[in-house]
């Protein structure tokens, strides 16, 4: 974790300040300048609630300190010193958390472990992911030149990675700690400019950021995996700067999808309906899910292949491509979707002026919506 990263952050329960304590650190030479990052360690707030950082990566999830016990067993020594470890630090996450937003940070977790690294995400590979932001904020690489940007709901992390290139500085955040893929293989991914990253596993409806501090804000396919869509838009919403941007993508109101049970055949009778998967799939272990999608779609991978040959087009979609991007729609607890107009009247009714639907002509499940804070 960089220290200029706590000049952004707060405790996500009260707002308060954070102190940071590292236990081990790393030393970097950029451009001539020897910058110390903290590789383990906590930050403290002044009423004493603790998150802990690993692998340089800031865990600011309800009851952080309690759910990473590996952290706090490698630790103890130094934590009993300090006077951290107590009843008010080791408190469970609330009901809500455990309830609501656990089931959705485990399936996702998977998801993400099990995307490969620097290939294609939702079939697009980075150049084009770049492309597709700039149009979703209406917005030149120009713009972004020394912005500071959110990405709310980074995934693995490759993607605020890749926005770095625009000459931002960039943090991502995610519920799942998959996001720390992205903060470990940085400087793989975006060599030339690494050292403009931040990386925050974090809940969006309990930011741990200050308000008005972003530049630019995009959302792509997070805000309808929350418990409540809007509410999470209100709150995400409250964290760009006057006369910043902010963008969302969210899934759109649609026929309900079926998946063949035989490749090409479209019967109904011999097709699974999503609406009526979901009935079972959420409350389903992630790993065994995971498992089944992947077997399906990779029985579909070779009929399509197969088709593709034989018609003399190329299928650029992988098995793996396909799963994950199934996954997302049967695992998370909460798939929410709504239309453009409604989202646009959210903008407005937050304070954003210049409200406009940026979605691709491509897009067919969800939309995009910008607008900028007045």
């Amino acid at each position: 974790m960089k220290p200029r990263l706590l000049d952004l952050l707060v405790c996500p329960e009260t707002g308060e300040e954070l102190k940071m304590i590292s236990f081990t650190t790393i030393s970097e030479n950029i451009q001539n300048k020897i910058l110390i990052d903290t590789d383990e360690g906590v930050l403290v707030s002044e009423s004493g609630r603790v998150y802990p950082v690993i692998d340089g990566v800031p865990r600011m999830i309800d009851g952080a300190f309690f759910l990473y016990k590996t952290f706090r067993t490698k630790w103890n020594k130094k934590l009993n010193e300090l006077g951290l470890v107590n009843e008010f630090t080791l408190q469970k996450p609330d009901e809500a958390f455990l309830k609501f937003i656990l089931p959705t940070l485990t399936r996702f977790e998977k998801e993400w472990n099990a995307h490969e690294l620097g290939g294609l995400t939702w079939n697009f590979d980075p150049p084009t992911r770049i492309k597709h932001f700039l149009h979703y904020m209406n917005a030149t690489a120009g713009d972004l030149q020394n912005k500071i940007v959110l990405d709310a709901g980074a995934g693995t992390g490759q993607t605020a990675c890749n926005y770095t290139t625009l000459g931002s500085e960039v943090v991502g955040i995610d519920l799942s700690p998959a996001v720390v893929r992205g903060w470990l293989a940085r400087k793989k991914l975006v060599p030339q400019s690494h050292q403009n990253l931040h990386i925050v596993q974090g809940n969006l409806l309990k930011p741990p950021f200050r308000k008005n501090t972003f530049d630019f804000i995009h959302s792509s396919g997070v805000l309808h995996h929350t418990p409540d869509t809007r509410i999470a838009f209100d709150v995400v919403s409250s964290l760009t700067k006057s006369g910043g941007k902010f963008s969302v993508w969210i899934y759109k109101i649609i026929p309900d999808a079926f998946l063949p049970l035989i490749p090409f055949v479209q019967f109904k009778f011999l097709s699974f309906s999503i609406a009526r998967l979901r009935k079972f799939t959420p409350k389903m272990n992630p790993g065994l899910l995971h498992g089944l999608i992947t077997f399906y779609c990779f029985y579909q991978q070779a009929a399509y292949k197969i088709n593709n040959v034989v018609r003399g087009k190329n299928h650029k979609q992988t098995a793996k491509e396909r799963a994950t991007s199934l996954f997302d729609s049967l695992a998370p607890p909460f798939v929410w979707k709504h239309q453009p107009e409604e989202v646009m009247n959210w903008f407005v009714e937050n304070g954003y002026s210049a409200v406009n639907n940026t979605s691709l002509p491509t897009e067919l499940y969800g939309f995009n919506i910008c607008g900028i804070k007045n």
